[in-house]
């Protein structure tokens, strides 16, 4: 619901365009003023991409090798303790899935034991 308001205000804005900017500047309204400057220096800035970076970076992420995070090696304590809570899980999981399974048979009149 919002958003279609927002959007609709966005529409009635854009409708109106330069008209409303001249009347705010008239008024004297320093904040739509800023805004506006601070869109124009940011577009200054960021400079001219090629079409083929722009795709490419909708589909591809590229970090800085600054932030590359390196993986800790695990003691064998550790990897045995991670290895026994998976054990431990898988068989929950396990249990859980089958009394799904038995007692959804049941409940439907299916063959179950």
């Amino acid at each position: 619901m919002i958003g279609k308001i927002d959007r609709a205000v966005k529409e009635a804005m854009a409708g109106l365009g330069d008209e409303l900017q001249k009347y705010l500047e008239e008024a004297g309204e320093e904040m739509m003023l800023k805004k506006k400057e601070k869109e124009e220096e940011d577009v200054k800035k960021k400079g001219k991409k090629s079409v083929m970076r722009d795709i490419a970076g909708t589909f591809v992420n590229i970090k800085p090798k600054s932030e590359k995070v390196k993986k800790k090696k695990k003691s064998s304590k550790e990897a045995m303790r991670i290895d026994g809570e998976k054990k431990r899980a898988m068989t929950a999981g396990e249990y859980s899935l089958w009394m799904t399974y038995k007692n959804y048979k049941k409940s439907h009149g299916m063959l179950a034991w």
